[in-house]
């Protein structure tokens, strides 16, 4: 078992459901742009729409769904209703899917694509907010920083190993069988959590009062601002966020601009190596915040990104590129296992599906936000700059890289010295 029964189960669950959201990702993006829209134009238009349809409503729906875990008594029963809606939204996809060519029209098809896409991932917005409660729940204290590294491990992993599986299953198979593994992997999950055990005293009756959804939704936000230590945590991973979110945006042309290899064979191998140090990460992670606490190695991990990613800047050829992206992704995932543990530790059981909610937003938004802002950069301002500081030349990537960097390791001086007290434990008063 890992760590004790409960957690593997919510651990077997989370493996599958992740392995298969990341095959239904990639099946929707290659199916849109190479199948229903392939050689048109618009192709590009829409998978972008798809990918802002994902990204918006966790930016819409995520605040609230925090919010209503908070007030549902059983976060178990909430993640089983959230794995069966899911399971048959993405089982009606799947039945129009293995339709008939034209049997449904092509902007209806379009259509119904991004409504099921977004109820699902507005779905998922419930339980992964449960999931952070119960986890604070089934976990002991001084394994949680482990709990979250096998967390981090089995995002990376299903990284790695979804894309691969999604274009030949798509390509071979159909649609329809890729979407039919999204939605049977919901029911493995399902199966799993209902193995779950959660002592009574781990729910807290829901609150009479009739609720404020206005102080409801910023309830989250204010209490993580009101809170030194968690305030810093936020702000340092947003900023780490931003830069992880320029390199997604540009590192293909980065193989190609600066370390002049070829993308079509360099640019899988250098996303291999990412995927490789985020799982290392997770996994070093985890047992290090749970040896030597989580705040002291989450700064450390902070600083560590930005001096990597300033040396991954200034990179020329592929060898070295490879080496400092595994190094610079580890920490990327020592950090992520560090987070968690410091929120569980601080954030009070009643609040913790609303700050699970603003922990997904500091995620997403600023990586999409990063991104754009990247390619609007290199694409306009920084389209051919001619720059030279201390004899050291600047080209629009490594320029954004290198800024993104300098970024980071700010926002590591400020964790280490925000930080340099969380984990010490309060001193209890004499009597």
């Amino acid at each position: 078992m890992v760590i004790n029964r409960n957690y593997t189960w919510l651990w077997v669950g989370r493996t599958v459901s992740t392995l298969g959201d990341v095959v239904f990702d990639t099946t929707v993006l290659l199916w849109v742009a190479t199948v229903l829209l392939a050689g048109r134009p618009s192709a590009p238009l829409v998978s972008g729409a798809v990918l802002a349809v994902v990204a918006g409503t966790v930016v819409l729906v995520g605040p609230v769904a925090g919010a209503l875990v908070d007030r549902w008594p059983d976060k178990r029963r909430t993640m089983l209703s959230a794995d069966l809606l899911r399971a048959g939204l993405i089982g009606a996809l799947t039945l129009v899917a293995a339709l008939p060519d034209g049997t449904v029209p092509l902007p209806v098809l379009l259509g119904l694509i991004g409504v099921l896409v977004a109820a699902s991932t507005a779905v998922a917005q419930f339980f992964n907010a449960a999931r952070f409660v119960l986890l604070g729940d089934v976990v002991p204290a001084d394994l949680r920083g482990r709990a979250a590294g096998y967390h981090q491990a089995v995002v990376a992993s299903a990284a790695l190993v979804g894309p691969p599986l999604a274009g030949p299953l798509l390509f071979a198979a159909g649609p329809q069988w890729a979407l039919a593994a999204n939605a049977a992997s919901f029911l493995v999950s399902y199966a799993a959590i209902r193995a779950v055990r959660v002592a009574p005293t781990a729910t807290v009756p829901a609150p009479r009062r009739k609720p404020s959804w206005g102080r409801e939704y910023l309830a989250g936000f204010r209490f993580v601002a009101r809170d030194r230590i968690l305030r810093a945590v936020l702000l340092t991973r947003t900023v780490a966020v931003v830069g992880a979110g320029a390199v997604t945006a540009l590192d293909v042309y980065f193989v190609a601009e600066n370390l002049r290899a070829e993308p079509r064979i360099w640019f899988g191998v250098l996303s291999a190596a990412l995927g490789l140090g985020a799982l290392a990460g997770g996994l070093v992670g985890g047992r290090c915040a749970d040896r030597y606490g989580p705040a002291r190695v989450y700064a450390a991990a902070v600083l560590a990104n930005g001096a990597l990613l300033l040396g991954y800047s200034r990179a020329d050829a592929i060898g070295p590129a490879l080496v400092l992206a595994f190094c610079e992704s580890l920490t990327v995932g020592v950090l992520a296992s560090a987070a968690m543990p410091l929120f569980q530790r601080r954030v009070p059981r009643d609040h913790q599906g609303r700050v699970s909610s603003v922990l997904t937003l500091s995620y997403h938004l600023p990586a999409l936000v990063s991104a754009s802002l990247a390619g609007l950069l290199v694409s306009t301002v920084l389209r051919d700059p001619h720059l030279a500081v201390a004899g050291v030349h600047l080209g629009r990537i490594d320029t954004v890289f290198g800024a993104a960097a300098l970024l980071v390791l700010a926002a590591g001086c400020y964790a280490a010295r925000a930080l340099r007290t969380a984990d010490t434990p309060p001193r209890t008063p004499p009597n």
